[in-house]
């Protein structure tokens, strides 16, 4: 893999990690929501490519959380803090 799409990977991986623990959803309640497995969604947050990644996952994560796909790519999100 180029660096380009390893960081887009690793983008991802964060994004989809910080998505997770932002709302307060566990990892199966996160697979449910995005309609894969547990196992799948463990493998992406470790910035693994899974056999089941699809751009469903990607509507998915832009339907529940207003997130678009290239922006899940491009960049890490910011992490919310209390103040």
């Amino acid at each position: 893999m180029s660096k380009e799409t390893d960081r887009e990977l690793e983008n991802l991986a964060y994004n989809v990690s910080l998505l997770r623990r932002q709302h307060g959803l566990s990892k199966t309640e996160m697979a449910k929501l995005l309609k894969i497995g547990a196992g799948t969604l463990g493998k992406l947050e470790d910035g693994e490519i899974p056999a089941a990644l699809t751009v469903d996952i990607f509507f998915g994560l832009q339907k529940h959380f207003g997130i678009r796909p290239r922006d899940l790519l491009a960049q890490r999100l910011e992490e919310e803090t209390g103040g």
